[in-house]
């Protein structure tokens, strides 16, 4: 496998996988569907993918995040007020891994997803 058929596998699996663990934030804390972004350079290449979920009610957003550029962090799941925080300068990071250490198939999505259930269900469904 080439680097770009790599790159392009990690991007559809991060999709996927964070699809697939994090469904929990619609079915079970009432967030709506996500929407998925991409950024890309003027060059063409994708430097990031997030999923977007917005909770109305709660007045919450917590982003998905996976970036590619070699100075960004990798994976980051964030978390916002989406009324009172307009330029996301209170975002919170609650959980990340770093690109160096994903895997291709980003199996360690499960394990974050776990991890934000057990450490952080208060921040996600308080007003």
């Amino acid at each position: 496998m080439n680097h770009k058929e790599k790159y392009d596998l990690k991007r559809k699996n991060f999709k996927k996988q964070s699809l697939k663990h994090f469904a929990f934030l619609v079915d079970t804390y009432k967030y709506d569907k996500p929407v998925f972004n991409e950024y890309i350079q003027p060059n063409g290449t994708v430097i990031s993918d997030t999923l977007e979920y917005q909770n109305p009610e709660l007045s919450k957003t917590v982003q998905i995040k996976n970036s590619y550029h070699p100075v960004d962090y990798g994976f980051e799941f964030n978390l916002w007020d989406s009324v009172t925080d307009l330029s996301h300068s209170n975002k919170e990071m609650l959980e990340f891994q770093l690109k160096e250490h994903q895997d291709t198939e980003q199996n360690y999505i499960e394990k974050i997803a776990e991890s934000v259930k057990e450490k952080h269900q208060i921040k996600l469904t308080n007003i």
